[in-house]
C-alpha cells in the first residue's frame, strides 16, 4: 500500500513528528511538531470535539515532545476560546490575521465562460 495517487512525489520530512490526540479510543486531533525548529504547526481537532480542553491537551503533548524552552505555535482558524487557551499556556500573538475576503466582480464575460447553466 503506497501513498494516494494525488500524493505522488510526496516525501514526509523525517525530522517532523505527527502527533495524534485520542479520546475514548477515537482519534480526535492532530498536529505537526518540528523539534529542530521548535515549531508546532496546525493543531486541529475534529468537529464535535472542538473544545478548548482538547486543543490544550494536544498543545501540552506537543510541548512535552519539545521539552523545556521557547516554541513557535502556528494555528489556523481557531475559535477565540482556543486562542485564549494558547495565551493562558504562555504563547503570545506574534502575527494575527483574522480573515480575508475577495469579492469578485460579476461580469458578463465570466458568466459566458461558465457555459449555459450560469
Amino acid at each position: 500500500m503506497g501513498p494516494p495517487p494525488d500524493a505522488a512525489g510526496y516525501q514526509p520530512d523525517p525530522g517532523v513528528t505527527h502527533l495524534g490526540l485520542a479520546d475514548g479510543g477515537r482519534w480526535i486531533g492532530l498536529c505537526r511538531v518540528d523539534p529542530l525548529r521548535r515549531h508546532i504547526d496546525g493543531p486541529g481537532v475534529v468537529p464535535g470535539y472542538r473544545h478548548p480542553r482538547h486543543y490544550a491537551r494536544l498543545l501540552a503533548a506537543a510541548c512535552a515532545l519539545l521539552g523545556p524552552g521557547p516554541a513557535e505555535l502556528e494555528s489556523w482558524g481557531d475559535e477565540p476560546g482556543v486562542l485564549a487557551g494558547y495565551r493562558q499556556a504562555g504563547f503570545l500573538d506574534v502575527e494575527r490575521v483574522d480573515g480575508w475576503e475577495l469579492v469578485l466582480p460579476a461580469s458578463r464575460s465570466a458568466a459566458a465562460d461558465q457555459g449555459p447553466d450560469v
